[in-house]
């Protein structure tokens, strides 16, 4: 019996969905291999494979307030759990970017995950920050990073400009 062209499709699909779904449903990406990582708001799975497969000890969490399960699960697993109120339409404080690099200064917090709600704008912000802030990119580079992970709808929505000079002014 010859093994069918379909079924051997399927499995090379599954194989791929599976080594890229992180990325695909959480919009994940190393920043930092074993140091940083940057994700859309977590699931408690995404949050059991964060720390099964990265070894994270630190979330931080760019949305505000945190839910109740992402708070459980950090103190569960005796994780640190740092929450900012960032807004996605418009650039951070200065203060919240120095809290934000000081968390990132700490080397007691790594490796640590960093997300908001799609893994977008406040995540492209602060981690652009850090980018052209502490390891020297320029800010096109920084800007570069950042559009690699809009998804597909949201293209036009993230006001390059203002980003621009946000990172310029940070």
């Amino acid at each position: 019996m010859r093994p069918r062209p379909l079924l051997a499709v399927a499995l090379i699909l599954t194989l791929g969905v599976s080594s890229g779904c992180a990325r695909t449903l959480y919009n994940f990406g190393t920043v930092e291999p074993g140091r940083i990582y940057r994700s859309a708001q977590p699931s408690p799975l995404f949050l059991r494979w964060l720390l099964a497969q990265r070894g994270i000890r630190t979330l931080i969490n760019l949305r505000g307030r945190t839910p109740g399960f992402e708070s459980a699960f950090a103190a569960r697993h005796g994780l640190r759990l740092y929450s900012f109120d960032l807004s996605a339409s418009r650039p951070p404080t200065t203060q919240d970017v120095e809290r934000f690099l000081s968390i990132l200064e700490d080397p007691n917090n790594y490796p640590l995950a960093v997300h908001c709600r799609n893994g977008v704008d406040r995540t492209g912000y602060m981690l652009g920050t850090y980018r052209v802030e502490v390891t020297g990119w320029e800010a096109g580079r920084a800007i570069r990073e950042m559009n690699r992970y809009l998804q597909f709808e949201r293209l036009n929505a993230v006001p390059q400009a203002v980003v621009r000079d946000g990172l310029r002014r940070n």
